[in-house]
């Protein structure tokens, strides 16, 4: 079993249909602003504010809210203040689907336990290497960036799952990949089903079209590449690796490797290969 969100639990199991599943989201991301959004919305920042730690978030590894307080636009009673608002108005999917009358109040508590249930048998802390990439801090980084990275720059909720040894590559519509080449090298595939890769180009580009050219969602798969790397790079000349980041490619199916699947809500599926590739001069 693989690590999912509670509306995939509940497509699973019966409970709903994926047209409700997709009402409740929406309902959800009408209903629950993010920091930036309370931000505007309280005279806190502006909104030309918010897209400068946008921005910024493509080339930092910090939540929305610390990284605006670094930058001067909000300060920590305003932040705290926020964030309070937010926890105290937040709906989640459970409730969504009550309101929408999709599941009753009790059924949809007592399944969210189970989900829970399941879920536990997965670590909590990230997750853990295979064997034949134990020592290499470029992996290790992506594993634990991957995530965040999806969240903070796409504003894509994603869960990686466990990895497994590359046999076949999956028939995937969008791929793109890069490498970072040098003492640690690792060569990083990121391929997407279509609805997936146009969810990724909505969240990088900020565009609300309901369809999206094929061009726009392969590059974003590409850029979101470039940003989650670039990160990984920066972080390990800091800690005093010679390394470079090479241009993504497109269309080329990884040979080897290890893959991790990626799961969303309900934006379709997606896997990253992971593949340790020979040192060269950075």
């Amino acid at each position: 079993m693989r690590p999912e969100f509670f509306g995939q639990f509940l497509l699973r199991r019966g409970e709903i249909e994926e047209v409700q599943l997709r009402q409740a989201l929406d309902l959800m991301d009408e209903l629950n602003p993010n920091i930036g959004e309370l931000a505007v919305a309280e005279g806190f920042a502006t909104e030309a504010d918010c897209r400068r730690v946008n921005d910024e978030q493509r080339r930092t590894d910090l939540p929305f809210g610390e990284l605006a307080m670094q930058m001067g636009v909000l300060n920590s009673i305003e932040l705290e203040e926020l964030l309070q608002q937010q926890r105290e108005t937040r709906v989640d999917l459970a409730a969504g689907l009550v309101e929408l009358g999709c599941l009753q109040d009790d059924r949809a508590r007592d399944l969210y336990d189970e989900w829970k249930s399941e879920q536990e048998q997965f670590p909590s802390l990230g997750v853990e290497l295979p064997a034949p990439l134990h020592g290499s801090p470029t992996a290790d980084l992506v594993v634990g960036l991957l995530e965040r990275m999806f969240r903070r720059v796409a504003d894509m909720p994603v869960k990686l799952g466990g990895g497994e040894p590359l046999t076949e590559a999956p028939d995937r519509v969008l791929l793109a990949s890069t490498e970072a080449v040098g003492t640690r090298p690792l060569r990083v595939t990121l391929m997407v089903e279509r609805v997936f890769g146009e969810r990724l180009a909505r969240g990088l580009l900020g565009m609300q079209l309901d369809t999206l050219a094929s061009e726009l969602a392969l590059e974003a798969v590409g850029e979101f590449l470039n940003i989650m790397m670039g990160n990984v790079v920066a972080t390990l000349e800091e800690q005093g690796y010679e390394l470079r980041l090479e241009a993504p490619c497109y269309g080329v199916l990884p040979s080897g490797g290890w893959i991790f699947p990626i799961v969303t809500e309900a934006d379709g599926v997606a896997e990253v290969v992971l593949e340790i590739t020979s040192p060269r001069k950075a």
